[in-house]
């Protein structure tokens, strides 16, 4: 089974989660640490691990808020077990996609899924007018 872990400073993560099941619905397979103000990284990696070793037979996807932050550099130590795969730049259609199913991924389907959602960050276009043609254009 797959388990999605988020990792995050302050609440970002307890909000992803909830707006991600708001499309996926509730998953008992989801969780979320954040680190709030005066908290060490290691208590917070702590936690993910001791999750992590109580369940080794299951698989961990575990997405952090931002590449280089010490979360995410934190949470590097946890490649040390093997069931654990790691992603930075958290955003919302990554967790949802992760949890729209239940069966572990590979790396390469890891890695899709992380470059799908990627592809979709982007500067939109100023649209000046209400008309049919431009609305059409845009999507």
């Amino acid at each position: 089974m797959r388990n999605v872990i988020l990792i995050s400073h302050g609440k970002l993560s307890e909000g992803m989660a909830h707006s991600a099941q708001m499309v996926a619905g509730e998953k008992s397979s989801l969780s979320w640490y954040g680190l709030m103000p005066g908290e060490l990284v290691e208590d917070l990696i702590g936690k993910v691990r001791a999750q992590v070793e109580k369940d080794p037979d299951n698989q961990y996807l575990i997405i952090s808020d931002v590449f280089g932050g010490s979360v995410c550099n934190g949470s590097v130590t946890l490649q040390d077990l093997p069931n654990v795969k790691l992603a930075t730049g958290m955003n919302l259609l990554l967790v949802i996609q992760l949890l729209f199913s239940d069966e572990e991924m590979t790396d390469e389907e890891f890695e899709s899924a992380v470059q799908a959602s990627i592809e979709t960050v982007r500067v939109l276009p100023r649209i000046t007018g209400c008309d049919a043609d431009g609305a059409e254009d845009f999507f």
